[in-house]
């Protein structure tokens, strides 16, 4: 039965089990202890503890809890301690916090445990004597006999006396109260020798040994531990243990110089593969020592004595014959961070991995991540960087800015990356740098920043990715890009060359919104006509192809279907056949408008379908079309005029910027009209808590709705309104200042407005401010002398005058004014 299952049935066990049912509990759970893995080790033991730890406290007068706690005691000890190395480091090497914290408690519990074991093994040894009848009860007399040899005279005293001992080395600073706990150890300990068995025997010996050096007894402890160092009964461990007390004593007593060359003599012992935790213990130690010698040494010699203690660690890495090189270089990082968070002086002189390792344990904290950023930085510019540790350090750079939530930098790290290491590295590495480019444009997609990083990042996705599954992802991705930049054409070809497989339906999706576009930004009809033809034809194999993936009931696919469904309606519109879009719309039924988002499925079949009805000239059609979707959507068909009043403005602005003629944009503007007026009513019929949303938000919508359709003396009364509550906001003035200047009724104030919007614009408002002021003095016939030179004053800030739409207006005023 495997850990995992034991655990499963003490989960699944009743609240209260009585002894036998623990008992058989604990004894399943120690037997799962040996089969859990490495990793999980910890967790089945900690099982175990808390299982018999319950059933300790639950059943305080059990003649066996004296059995029970020595079992405690004994599992603190053999099972739990070793993990991790803990027993050993915490004595002889470097800690990490979670061995020291795990070894700190174990010394603790253990004394605990033990003390209580003693006290209640007296108990029950008295009550097997008190019973009526015992001198005549020969299992009550074989019982208590049991008890107190296996019990009371050896295990509870042996783990007594360790207990004793590492609770003096890891509990307590005090040297009274140290003294104290090792004098304690070696009365409980050295009884022992000639009552246990061999092995047993040995470890008592090695830490009445440790303690009798604690306790000031150097030359006694020496023999003991020679003699457990050279006792082929010893555990391999428990050798080594001796080994590096007896260093501690000539340390002690000769000073860190003798203790290095004692440590030499050991080390040579310790060469096999299987003996690295030992070598790296070595390490440790001899760390520990050059660091004292550096403690104590001249400042002209300090720096040397520090180099020579972190090559304690840097040999490690250049003799690991028989183990795999990625796990040495893993232990000699961990090391390294954890002595250089010992070392408080400059990691600069010091080889270029011991900074590595300190960085990479800083950016696993939040408070430390700037500092380890700091230091990677750093040592990328050193020129003694190996290849490896380049790629190392670049990657871990990467990282610790992406925790940062320096997204740009991340991604422009993990890009140089690509260019380092392995094929395989560099696939991971590219595919890194554009995730998070990617997930940077998501957020911020108006930054050019992000957008080049994003657009250079999936060009060298295409060219370095060898797997052609993954090229196609970053086809498809630089090819949403090229279309939201309206790069139509790299869009198309992009798209095109996508083979068959997971991307490509999605691409053809694609390559339908590229053709639509395309057909929109063409000057003359017929282009415009033929172009929307083309994309006619391309719709019905698409939404076939769309239908049969989605069979099994893919909402993206419904979604991408629906939207093919609509764009061929729109088409429709667009070549003058508003009968047919409507019959187009009929293949996609009822659709929840209220349960859609504003710019989802339902808010833009309506927009087709009264777009239909306005081209057919029926406008009570349209008119009742929009009043029952308003019904239908209920406390959301504000949401839902909302966003067709956004998707329908939006395509006014499209064709406008497009370039079309003055009787086209003037056709697309005027359907905003209802739509503008079915929000308003909709507002002024809530309260402004219940509209879901801000009500000056949507008030701003339906303002420059009004605008665009050219009902300014409308939009203006919206836009007073708006700025009463938030007079400091840029687009409602922005809004006002338009319609005063098209209306003529107040051109002084408008000139006021755009002024103010100038002084704190830096974006397209500025340039047409801008613009709008240099109007108005064209038209008021005042200052025009002032035109011309302004405008070359412009140029200075941008050659393009804000852009090639606004540049007609200002190229057309200097011409007049030269």
């Amino acid at each position: 039965m495997t850990w995992l299952l034991v655990l499963g049935l003490w989960l699944l066990a009743p609240g209260e089990p009585n002894v036998d049912v623990a008992l058989h509990q604990i004894t399943q759970m120690r037997a799962a202890v040996g089969e859990a893995p490495p990793s999980q080790r910890q967790s089945a033991v900690e099982l175990l503890l808390e299982t018999r730890r319950k059933l300790i406290a639950d059943h305080p007068d059990d003649p066996r809890r004296a059995v029970w706690l020595a079992d405690q005691a004994a599992d603190l000890f053999m099972v739990l301690l070793p993990i991790e190395g803990s027993r050993l480091t915490c004595l002889f090497g470097l800690p990490t916090s979670s061995q020291r914290q795990r070894a700190t408690r174990v010394a603790r519990d253990l004394c605990e445990l033990t003390q209580e074991a003693e006290i209640a093994i007296a108990d029950a040894l008295l009550a097997i004597e008190s019973a009526p009848g015992y001198p005549r009860d020969m299992a009550a007399r074989l019982r208590r006999r049991r008890l107190a040899d296996q019990e009371r005279d050896r295990r509870i005293p042996f783990l007594g006396g360790i207990g004793a001992y590492l609770y003096a080395r890891l509990n307590t600073s005090d040297s009274v109260e140290t003294k104290r706990l090792c004098r304690r150890a070696v009365q409980l300990l050295r009884p022992l020798a000639g009552v246990l068995g061999p092995r047993l025997a040995a470890r008592a010996r090695l830490y009445q040994g440790l303690a009798l050096d604690c306790y000031g007894e150097p030359e006694a402890a020496g023999e003991l531990l020679a003699s457990v160092a050279a006792d082929p009964a010893s555990d391999p461990t428990d050798r080594f243990a001796a080994e590096m007390g007896q260093v501690s004593i000539v340390d002690s007593r000769r000073g860190p110089a003798a203790a290095l060359t004692a440590l030499q003599t050991i080390q040579k012992r310790y060469t096999d593969p299987s003996q690295l935790f030992y070598r790296v213990l070595v390490a440790d130690r001899r760390f520990m020592l050059l660091g004292q010698q550096a403690a104590a040494a001249d400042p002209r010699r300090r720096q040397a004595l520090v180099a020579r203690a972190f090559d304690a660690y840097l040999q490690l890495l250049a003799d690991h014959e028989g183990v795999a090189r990625a796990r040495v270089r893993g232990i000699v990082y961990a090391k390294l961070a954890t002595a250089t968070a010992m070392f408080g002086g400059e990691l600069s002189s010091l080889p270029p991995i011991v900074t590595a390792a300190r960085a990479r344990r800083l950016a696993r904290q939040a408070d430390s991540r700037p500092e380890a950023i700091r230091l990677l930085k750093e040592l990328l510019a050193r020129s003694d960087l190996d290849p490896t540790l380049h790629a190392e350090t670049l990657r871990e750079l990467a990282w610790a800015l992406h925790a940062a939530n320096r997204l740009l930098e991340a991604a422009a790290r993990f890009t140089e990356l690509t260019r380092l290491g392995t094929e395989a590295d560099a696939s991971r590495s590219i595919k890194s740098a554009a995730t998070i480019a990617l997930e940077l444009y998501r957020t911020r997609p108006q930054d050019p920043g992000v957008s080049d990083q994003l657009r250079r990042t999936l060009a060298l996705a295409i060219q370095s990715e060898s797997d052609p599954a993954a090229t196609d992802r970053w086809r498809y991705e630089a090819a949403r890009l090229a279309l939201d930049q309206r790069r139509l054409e790299e869009a198309l070809s992009l798209f095109d060359d996508i083979a068959p497989g997971r991307w490509w339906l999605d691409a053809q999706f694609g390559r339908a919104l590229v053709l639509q576009e395309q057909a929109r930004a063409q000057d003359g009809p017929a282009e415009r006509r033929r172009g929307f033809q083309e994309l006619l034809e391309s719709l019905g194999p698409l939404r076939n192809a769309l239908d049969a993936d989605g069979k099994d009931g893919s909402v993206a696919r419904a979604s991408q279907s629906a939207s093919v469904v609509l764009m061929e309606a729109r088409v429709h519109l667009q070549l003058g056949r508003p009968g047919r879009a409507l019959k187009t719309l009929e293949s996609l039924g009822t659709i929840d408008a209220a349960g859609m988002a504003p710019s989802g499925v339902g808010a833009q079949l309506a927009t087709v379908r009264i777009d239909a009805y306005d081209a057919l000239g029926r406008p009570q059609d349209a008119k009742r079309a929009l009043q029952e979707l308003i019904e239908d959507a209920g406390a959301d068909a504000g949401r839902i005029l909302l966003g067709m009043l956004q998707l329908r403005a939006a395509g006014v602005r499209a064709v406008a910027e497009g370039g079309q003629n003055r009787e086209t944009v003037q056709e697309a503007a005027v359907r905003l009209g209802p739509l503008a007026e079915a929000l308003h009513r909709w507002i002024e019929t809530r309260e402004a808590s219940s509209v879901g949303g801000s009500q000056s938000d949507m008030r701003l919508e339906v303002a420059d709705a009004y605008r665009l359709a050219e009902r300014f003396t409308d939009a203006l009364r919206q836009y007073d309104q708006i700025l009463r509550e938030h007079p400091d906001t840029l687009q409602p003035v922005y809004g006002k200042a338009e319609c005063l200047f098209f209306l003529g009724d107040d051109l002084a104030e408008a000139m006021g407005l755009y002024q103010r919007i100038a002084a704190v614009s830096a974006d397209e408002y500025y340039w047409h401010s801008q613009l709008r002021m240099l109007q108005i003095l064209d038209l008021t016939g005042h200052n025009t002398h002032r035109i011309a030179p302004h405008i070359r004053r412009l140029r200075q800030k941008d050659q393009q005058l804000g852009g090639e739409r606004l540049r007609s207006g200002f190229e057309a005023l200097q011409k007049k004014y030269s």
